[in-house]
């Protein structure tokens, strides 16, 4: 999947994130599916009646205008395609929230991970070694009969 393409979603919710303002908002739960070729008839038409309205436009303006009314309206700004707002803007009063800053950190988890150093096995015993003996499974050894 990549930025721009058609997908195909199923098994959506609908949920109210506020109950003050009863915002409408969609989630993804663990029956919720996602398909760029999805086999129900209905989705691919769905997805085949998307593709034909979308075939002549630029894919790549309609990205941007998306993912710039999607800030727009979320309240935060993308800082790679944006300008930085003014200090008078509503954002500035967003920045100091908790929810900007787990934003800020999840966008900066990806770019440079410190490398893995490995972990240090101090092995002080022998037995770590051993093979395991299941101990439903030993083996009779000599002068020992099976019980009758």
């Amino acid at each position: 999947m990549a930025e721009g393409s058609v997908l195909s979603c199923s098994n959506l919710q609908w949920r109210s994130v506020s109950n003050q303002r009863k915002i409408p908002s969609v989630f993804a739960s663990e029956i919720t599916s996602f398909s760029l070729n999805p086999k129900e008839t209905h989705l691919q038409q769905s997805v085949a009646e998307l593709k034909s309205k979308i075939v002549d436009k630029d894919v790549e303006d309609l990205v941007h205008q998306a993912r710039a009314h999607i800030l727009q309206t979320s309240g935060f700004r993308d800082s790679s395609s944006s300008p930085a707002p003014s200090s008078s803007s509503p954002l500035s009063s967003v920045r100091g929230t908790p929810a900007h800053k787990k934003l800020k950190l999840m966008s900066r988890i990806g770019e440079d991970a410190p490398p893995l150093s490995p972990i240090p096995l101090i092995v002080t015993t022998r037995h770590v070694f051993q093979n395991f003996k299941s101990p439903c499974r030993t083996p009779l050894g000599p002068g020992k009969s099976k019980p009758s």
